[in-house]
């Protein structure tokens, strides 16, 4: 017999046992490809975030030189200008070239300032902004007015980029049709916003914008010379030792170096840490989750998948379903014993179920159809007696031949709990007939049906000649008049949902509402009238094989008619 051990002692056992060398040494080999394949992926994303920006930086300058260009070849600032040159108006020259200026680039947030000279008025400026104007005057007159004036001396058609006290200004003249320049425009450019891009490069440390071999702007970072970027190489983008990224872009005639720096030791230890948690955590965790997802595997999956096969068998119906006992686990060979005993138990309890409900179910349909009414044998009998003494024998022989019909019905002989409904509908016309023999003309009864294929339709047997007995009583006045009519909707099909209407003259009071709702709901209360004992009937019949959704209504419609439906529900909603 093989010895069976608890499942915890297992467990620890093979805890204890996992420590192994070989594994060890896989983990610090992984741990070096790893790292190494890390480092070259945080290189790899330095450059491409570092030439993203680059390009961010050069379109946003980009823009700003084609924007440059609007008022150059707008014809409005020339006819300001050449109107001024006519009447000598300044303040007309000031509205005008202020308004102008205001609409091309006060709400521009790639420009701290805007301003605007005539070649004639050299000491006359007109400037535009909105945040950083004032402060932007004052930096202008104080550092870059003479640069600006000096680089528009040489610049011709050109637009170029200059620096005066860590301010960067875009300078462009103005040419009239001549292509001699008759004013000079410069815009103080915000760095903030056009450099914020190289600011977004992973563990950014500083930058340096070169335009012209000539230092732009910079800010933080360590200094950085063009003959250095000269030494290290001329590719578009290098690798400077371990903490500088460069970049030279050609913008027009300006050429731009942007030298971007990052805190290569920050990376290292970006570097450096994962690699030793990873490292440590690996010789921890990696032989003990090998061995225990091998250890669970035998001793507690494979049980446990088989245990939820046969729990799903069983929930299909399948009862009786059982499992390997699995000698060597403990506490999993009782759950597979206990299961199994579970298993049979079960399966032995709901045959003995099922076949009690069978019996039950076939011994209420059988005494609910064994319920006939005796009233309208009486009644039909009085009539047959009637029509003898009358004489006339072919009218006696029809009322006879209709009442073997029903009585044939009601026996039930061949014991079918089924019958098609053109079977059914054949003891609705010879109770039809009878009823009409005894109050002729007076009473009118029709029926119609939508689809032939309904004929075919199975339904149980006398389900609607209760109900067409109980319109009858009802649908009548005192002298016998009335009229009964059934309507068959549905059943085009052996699956789909039947209607069977029955509708007869006079309205439902109250009192009949109430009892109608006592007979329709699931009380059992004593009855004493045959037709209110076959409308509880044929509800709790057409309930109990067909389920919810079918069943017997019985409601007035306001117009002076009752209405009765007959459900039966086979489609699935």
């Amino acid at each position: 017999m093989t010895k069976r051990r608890s499942l915890k002692n297992s467990m620890l056992s093979m805890l204890f046992i996992s420590w192994l060398l070989p594994l060890l040494v896989i983990v610090v080999l992984l741990t070096g490809m790893i790292s190494r394949s890390l480092n070259k992926q945080i290189n790899r994303t330095i450059s491409t975030t570092t030439e993203k920006a680059v390009e961010i930086c050069t379109l946003r300058l980009n823009d700003c030189i084609t924007q440059s260009k609007d008022i150059s070849y707008n014809g409005r600032l020339r006819e300001i200008y050449e109107s001024y040159l006519t009447n000598g108006n300044e303040a007309e020259l000031y509205a005008g070239t202020s308004s102008l200026l205001e609409e091309k680039y006060k709400f521009n947030d790639d420009y701290k300032m805007t301003g605007l000279y005539y070649t004639a008025m050299p000491d006359k400026f007109y400037f535009t902004g909105s945040t950083y104007l004032n402060n932007s005057q004052r930096m202008f007159y104080a550092y870059g007015k003479e640069a600006v004036m000096e680089a528009s001396q040489h610049i011709d058609t050109d637009t170029v980029l200059i620096t005066a006290a860590n301010r960067i200004y875009l300078v462009r003249n103005v040419m009239d049709h001549s292509f001699h320049p008759y004013a000079v425009l410069f815009m103080e450019l915000n760095d903030t916003r056009i450099f914020e891009s190289l600011r977004s490069v992973w563990r950014f440390k500083g930058y340096t914008v070169f335009c012209n071999e000539t230092e732009l702007f910079s800010e933080t970072g360590d200094d950085v010379s063009l003959d250095y970027l000269d030494m290290i190489g001329n590719r578009n983008i290098e690798f400077s030792g371990t903490d500088l990224i460069y970049h030279r872009y050609d913008l027009g005639t300006n050429r731009m170096v942007y030298a971007v720096q990052f805190d290569r030791e920050a990376v290292n230890r970006e570097l450096h840490v994962p690699a030793q948690v990873f490292v440590v955590m690996m010789v921890f965790i990696i032989p003990l989750i090998g061995l225990l997802l091998n250890f669970f595997n035998k001793r507690v999956s494979i049980p446990v998948e088989e245990l939820a096969a046969a729990s799903g068998e069983i929930t299909k119906g399948n009862y009786g379903a059982v499992v390997p006992v699995h000698t060597e686990n403990g506490e999993i060979a009782d759950l597979d014993t206990n299961f199994n005993e579970m298993s049979l138990k079960l399966k032995d309890q709901f045959e003995k179920i099922y076949l009690e409900e069978i019996a039950l179910r076939d011994a209420n349909i059988h005494a609910l159809q064994s319920q006939i009414n005796p009233h309208f044998l009486n009644n039909t009998l009085e009539i047959i007696n009637w029509e003898a003494r009358l004489g006339g024998n072919d009218k006696v022989a029809e009322m006879i031949e209709a009442l073997a019909t029903m009585m044939s019905a009601t026996l039930n002989r061949d014991k079918k709990p089924l019958i098609t409904l053109r079977e059914e509908l054949d003891y609705v016309d010879a109770y039809l007939y009878i009823i009409q023999c005894r109050f002729g003309e007076k009473f009118i009864c029709t029926r119609s049906i939508e689809h032939k294929e309904a004929f075919e339709y199975m339904v149980p047997r006398l389900i609607i000649q209760p109900i067409i007995e109980n319109s009858v009583e009802h649908g009548r006045d005192d002298s016998g008049a009335g009229y009964v009519t059934v309507t068959i909707r549905g059943g085009e099909t052996a699956g789909s949902d039947l209607y069977i209407v029955i509708e007869n003259k006079g309205e439902l009071s109250e009192e009949d509402k109430e009892k109608i709702k006592q007979l329709l709901s699931d009380e059992e209360t004593p009855l004493k009238h045959a037709s209110h004992i076959g409308i509880r009937n044929v509800n709790k019949r057409l309930k109990m094989l067909y389920g919810e959704g079918s069943g017997l209504t019985i409601e007035s419609d306001g117009k002076g008619t009752t209405v009765s439906t007959i459900i039966v529900k086979k489609s699935q909603p």
